[in-house]
């Protein structure tokens, strides 16, 4: 095989000395065509620009590679190695997206009205600016609980009007709450993770601007009331990070059919209702309601720790039995 055709991979090992005395020995090698004269364009391998002179050289030593093939040899084996550690590497980081993929939280939404929400999060995607992102939403549901806290502490102050701001607010934060995700679905810039996270930071920091600062500052409730309803929303959070973490890969919306949407249409109902009555009845109902909620939110807290417990019990049980620490369990017939 001659220096033009031969692979990086299959040029053999040639000590220095085996090298010099093959360039030696070629160079008393006469040619019929140049009558014993070498010519300056042939060497001892045949190279690809002497073939036509090497086919009739009287000594060709195939296993000995030309000058240039050694020159050369190094760099392309270089490359081949280059380009298959490129190769390698591509499906590892394929695997390691796809894995990192697996692992975001899926969500799960049971709410009464879920399935009307979509067809309207699917009718406003479709008409939003190209300009507004998916942060600029979440931004937005911020704003609009800051807002509904800053109605209700006017309501009480100035006039029974300003409650209708807390209204705005509420239908602002469900917004951009609810259409951020949405958005970044709908045009192929999910992050997952990150979504998840934000997500998860925007609805802290909006429930307490609206429950601690605004109903807490409003004088419509004791203060131990809203602080008591966020703390009850800070459990059931917490407990949908163990159970996303520990239990399952899904990431519940409701609690027991009740989404933040269907909360937020009751208080908006009970704002109306405020305004008809004033200030004096509407404090009266803003603690009903405070009440109502830390009710349910209690026994919704009861209710998913007994699940969730039980899950990750009967979880470490079976891995116990599979190693056998534990008796296997018994079916009857």
């Amino acid at each position: 095989m001659s220096a033009s055709t031969t692979m990086a991979g299959d040029v053999p090992a040639l000590d220095v000395a085996s090298a010099a005395g093959a360039v030696s020995a070629s160079a008393h090698v006469s040619s019929p065509t140049h009558g014993g004269d070498v010519s300056p364009h042939s060497s001892v391998g045949g190279s690809s620009d002497s073939d036509g002179e090497g086919a009739h050289s009287m000594v060709r030593p195939a296993t000995l590679p030309g000058r240039k093939s050694l020159a050369n040899a190094a760099p392309a084996a270089e490359a081949m190695a280059a380009a298959a550690a490129a190769a390698a590497k591509a499906p590892a980081a394929t695997a390691t997206d796809d894995a990192q993929q697996k692992k975001a939280p899926v969500r799960e939404n049971g709410s009464f009205v879920h399935v009307h929400e979509q067809k309207l999060l699917n009718w406003l995607v479709r008409r939003l600016p190209a300009w507004v992102t998916p942060d600029h939403l979440t931004a937005v549901g911020v704003l609009g609980m800051a807002l509904a806290g800053l109605g209700v502490v006017l309501f009480n102050t100035h006039h029974e009007a300003w409650i209708h701001l807390s209204s705005f607010g509420l239908a602002l934060n469900w917004y951009g709450d609810s259409l951020d995700g949405h958005c970044a679905r709908y045009r192929d810039l999910s992050r997952p993770n990150y979504g998840f996270f934000v997500d998860i930071m925007a609805d802290l920091l909006g429930v307490g601007l609206w429950l601690v600062v605004g109903m807490g500052a409003s004088g419509l409730a004791p203060a131990w009331m809203p602080v008591t309803v966020y703390s009850l929303f800070l459990v059931i959070v917490l407990l949908d990070l163990f159970s996303i973490a520990l239990a399952r890969e899904e990431h519940r919306v409701d609690a027991a059919g009740v989404s933040g949407t269907e909360v937020r249409m009751v208080v908006i109902v009970l704002h109306c209702v405020m305004h008809t009555v004033g200030a004096a009845v509407g404090a009266t109902l803003i603690q009903y309601a405070l009440a109502a909620f830390a009710v349910f939110g209690v026994v919704f807290i009861g209710y998913r720790s007994s699940v969730f417990g039980k899950q990750l019990l009967e979880r470490d049980n079976a891995a116990l039995r599979a190693r056998g620490k534990l008796p296997p369990v018994v079916v009857e017939a």
